[in-house]
């Protein structure tokens, strides 16, 4: 949705510096440009504020369903509020829907899906990963006559007076960028794979191991692990405490500073601010003779909100709910795969079946086959980087599958790529390095 129309403006304004503003004193004469940068140092503040103590995600409402609409499936969206990544608040007043037959009819998403469809081989048929996301926008509104100069164009003699908070709820192909929240979810991850033992073990040596593992994960530069570092952490029973409060520790001081999406004393972010609401799995077909729709109807989209970054208030993280809540152990345990060998490696490794998290260091060329993504794993996802000192090649297990569209994805050494299973044997990206 959008709520503005396009205005010009006579003049153009000046470039602000979110870090500064107006020192106000007797008898100085203010303009445009002193309004303008007092607001940027506010609004930047306001940001800031967002974003470094609180995160991003959804704070409250924005449901979302799919239900029978009369063109077929459609997703709905509560109102409610969000967080986005740049720090922007985005308030949803009311009830949102959209058909998702009437989004596959759009040319643009019709094409998209015909080349999805015929990545394995000509296709009517195709299981979809789409992303709903909440972004924010704003729109210039209220126009009010301006002075000028004469003999002026009809369109500049108005220019708004306001500028109006809005968004955008869409539908898309493509998922939004979401390093920190995905980065969360692996160190998560990665906690849940340690093991624990009634005996104590060496405190410092264990904790230097976590760290280069940390770092090997998602530093920007690739760190090859010493072979005494490739092995799953195990921590003595009462050394958990520690451990926990070590990874919190470098998580805020050496991690979050490489995934946030805003940095205090960087730009604005100018595009993709954008929450995620849901992952949809959705069958379509395409008949002879007009365009694709959705098969089964509502109870042949998948739903997933597993990723879903959620923001919780003072009162809901004191509560049995919040931060003490015990984190429950999935059913299978899952585990972290380091995967090295000191010499020649065999033609080709695999990820573990139970394994999110995937380490691969070796010394020569190698090829990495991942899990099945068959029916029953659509919202399965795997994290793989390359820190060794060749190239690597990410292939599906299926002969048909496909890893991000291709029959195999290079992975260049210190590259990494966030998987995501489609539930007919092949794997989307949810990310990757450049």
């Amino acid at each position: 949705m959008s709520c503005c129309g396009n205005f010009s403006s006579v003049g153009v304004a000046p470039a602000t510096t979110p870090s500064h503003h107006v020192h106000f004193s007797s008898g100085m004469v203010l303009g445009v440009d002193d309004y303008a940068q007092e607001f940027a140092y506010h609004s930047a503040r306001d940001k800031w504020i967002v974003r470094d103590f609180g995160g991003y995600g959804t704070l409250s409402g924005l449901a979302v369903s799919v239900e029978n609409g009369t063109d077929g499936p459609q997703v709905k969206v509560t109102a409610g509020s969000a967080a986005t990544p740049g720090g922007q608040l985005i308030c949803v007043g009311a009830d949102q829907c959209g058909s998702l037959n009437a989004w596959l009819a759009r040319e643009d998403i019709a094409a998209r899906v015909a080349q999805l469809a015929d990545e394995v081989a000509p296709s009517t048929d195709a299981s979809l990963k789409v992303w709903l996301t909440l972004c924010y926008t704003s729109c210039a509104i209220a126009p009010v006559p301006i002075p000028g100069r004469p003999c002026r164009s009809e369109e500049d003699l108005m220019a708004p007076s306001r500028q109006a908070d809005d968004y955008i709820l869409s539908l898309s192909l493509d998922p939004p960028a979401m390093s920190e929240a995905q980065a969360l979810g692996i160190v998560e991850t990665y906690i849940g794979a340690m093991v624990s033992q009634a005996a104590a073990v060496a405190l410092s040596t264990l904790l230097t191991k976590i760290g280069r593992q940390l770092d090997a994960l998602f530093l920007p530069q690739a760190t090859a692990l010493p072979a005494s570092a490739t092995t799953t952490p195990v921590y003595g029973n009462a050394q958990k405490a520690e451990v926990l409060r070590f990874v919190r520790t470098y998580w805020i001081t050496r991690l979050r500073p490489h995934v946030m999406a805003q940095k205090c004393n960087g730009p604005d972010v100018a595009a993709n601010d954008c929450v995620l609401l849901a992952t949809l799995t959705i069958p379509v077909s395409k008949p002879p003779v007009g365009a694709w729709n959705v098969v089964s109807g509502v109870a042949g989209v998948d739903k997933d909100e597993s990723d879903r970054p959620l923001l919780m208030s003072p009162a809901l993280a004191a509560s049995s709910m919040g931060i003490a809540a015990p984190v429950p152990v999935p059913n299978p345990v899952q585990t972290v795969d380091y995967l090295s060998a000191p010499a020649f490696p065999p033609p080709a490794v695999s990820i573990g079946a139970n394994s999110p998290v995937a380490l691969v260091q070796y010394g020569v060329a190698v090829t990495v086959t991942l899990p099945p993504a068959g029916a029953g794993t659509q919202q399965r996802r795997i994290f793989v980087r390359n820190i060794g000192t060749a190239n690597a090649e990410v292939i599906a297990v299926a002969p048909a599958g496909r890893v991000g569209g291709l029959a195999k994805l290079d992975l260049p050494t210190g590259g990494y790529a966030h998987l995501i299973s489609d539930g007919s044997d092949s794997w989307r990206l949810l990310g990757k390095s450049a």
